[in-house]
């Protein structure tokens, strides 16, 4: 588990030399959010660090893989019938 801490340590270390980062962090086990993570130099430097929630996401993959595997059986299905009513 992460805190913000380590955060601050690994991730806004990596960012002062890209100045832009973008990356998934699991702060508790089973919260995921992605990050972006972007340095700002100039007068007064700073760290902008923006996250949302991975769930609604992940969500809608999981659908995306039970639609696509009902459609798959129905077209196997399909396809055993017909080779079976043609015969």
């Amino acid at each position: 588990m992460e805190t913000t801490s380590s955060l601050r340590r690994v991730y806004l270390s990596i960012s002062l030399t890209h100045k832009e980062d973008r990356f998934t962090w699991e702060p508790k086990k089973g919260v995921r959010q992605a990050v972006v993570a972007r340095y700002h130099d100039g007068v007064s430097p700073v760290f902008t660090v923006v996250g949302g929630s991975l769930r609604e996401v992940e969500k809608h993959i999981w659908q995306s893989g039970c639609i696509t595997l009902l459609f798959w059986c129905a077209a196997l299905v399909g396809s055993f019938l017909l080779v079976f009513a043609t015969a």
